[in-house]
């Protein structure tokens, strides 16, 4: 299986995909490889930490169907490297590796079966259990972020718990010595609800600036 594209193409498959993939901390070693797959024509890229999903697709001048993980670090970098548009990317899979080429360089990247690799189940929910207020939430998450853990020894500690009754939402982080706390007024909410908001999510949700109505749905 070989094709070439641009540069642009190849980071924007593969950049954002291969980051989150890079950045997994937990200990599946299928998730330090992004999941590629060739089908009519359309390439797509999956990464995830089991948190945080990025996909891209792309048409690309390739009509073989194909599907193979790729180990993402070594990707990332190798593309990341380069600035001239004027060079294709050229990618010619093997047995267990793909080479990627630029003009005179070259990377000889680890492929690994699509068996193995969990991809996670998208659903789209039909109802929600919470919303609020989307200034209302980025404040008090950013407030009480500090004083969540920061390690794997009490892995519920590194994110953000939550409990809701009366539509309200009390918000809860702590490191096992310290506790910060808010409470958020819901628009909307189920009551006796307990859990826990992955911290990623929280990132993300501060990260895009989202205004209006935030509304969950927890699955």
């Amino acid at each position: 299986m070989n094709f070439s594209i641009s540069l642009s193409t190849a980071k924007h498959l593969f950049v954002d995909a291969c980051g989150v993939a890079n950045g997994s901390k937990c200990n599946i070693s299928a998730l330090d490889y992004i999941h590629f797959s060739l089908i009519g024509g359309i390439a797509e890229v999956l990464g995830t930490d089991t948190q945080s999903i990025v996909r891209q697709s792309s048409p690309i001048d390739a009509f073989e169907d194909y599907e193979i993980c790729i180990k993402a670090k070594k990707l990332n970098t190798f593309i990341s490297s380069f600035t001239d548009e004027s060079k294709p990317l050229k990618f010619q899979f093997d047995e267990n590796k793909v080479i990627v080429k630029h003009g005179r360089s070259r990377a000889s990247i680890a492929t690994m079966s699509c068996d193995s690799y969990p991809i996670p189940k998208i659903v789209i929910p039909i109802g929600f259990q919470f919303s609020c207020d989307a200034d209302s939430f980025k404040s008090a998450i950013s407030g009480i972020f500090y004083g969540k853990a920061n390690n794997d020894v009490i892995p519920f500690l590194n994110h953000i718990n939550f409990s809701i009754n009366s539509h309200q939402m009390k918000l809860y982080t702590s490191d096992g010595h310290r506790l910060a706390k808010d409470i958020i007024q819901l628009e909307n909410s189920v009551d006796d609800l307990n859990g826990i908001l992955p911290f990623k999510l929280a990132e993300m949700l501060l990260q895009a600036q989202p205004d209006g109505t935030l509304a969950f749905s927890l699955m």
